[in-house]
């Protein structure tokens, strides 16, 4: 009798509704979420001058992405820009070394059409096809040339 109460029930869909958002606020962002969030805050010209997306450790998403970008008026100039959460969290700048096989080409966003949910699909699905398990797995997007 106690279960067909009205308010029992809008009680637990409520409770249900609220663990749900925060599950969904504390979820980790894609890379393409990532990158996103960097041209709101960096400016989306910016995004030209992407050179590279790394991610560590994802189950299936990495805690953080770093963003790789060249300067465009400072040739050996590199900048990082650790997301967290669609949030700048660290950023650090360098001289590139001309030794360094860091990427240069700038990625092109517009062509890319999988991102890193689907990634982990495709690697989950063939690691269960080979009979291989994993706990993590590294994301890294440049071009190579």
């Amino acid at each position: 009798m106690l279960m067909n109460s009205p308010l029992l029930k809008a009680n637990i869909y409520t409770a249900f509704v609220l663990f749900s958002t925060a599950l969904m606020a504390n979820a980790q962002k894609t890379a393409f979420d990532a990158l996103e969030a960097f041209g709101k805050n960096r400016g989306q010209g910016n995004l030209k001058q992407v050179v590279g997306v790394t991610g560590t450790l994802g189950q299936d998403q990495p805690q953080q992405w770093l963003i790789l970008m060249r300067d465009a008026k400072v040739p050996n100039l590199m900048h990082e820009y650790a997301m967290k959460k669609g949030k700048i969290v660290g950023e650090r700048h360098f001289s590139r070394d001309p030794k360094q096989p860091l990427p240069s080409t700038p990625l092109p966003l517009k062509k890319l059409d999988v991102d890193s949910t689907k990634a982990f699909q495709i690697a989950n699905q063939s690691a269960s096809a080979s009979n291989v398990g994993f706990d993590s797995i590294s994301y890294l997007l440049r071009v190579h040339k």
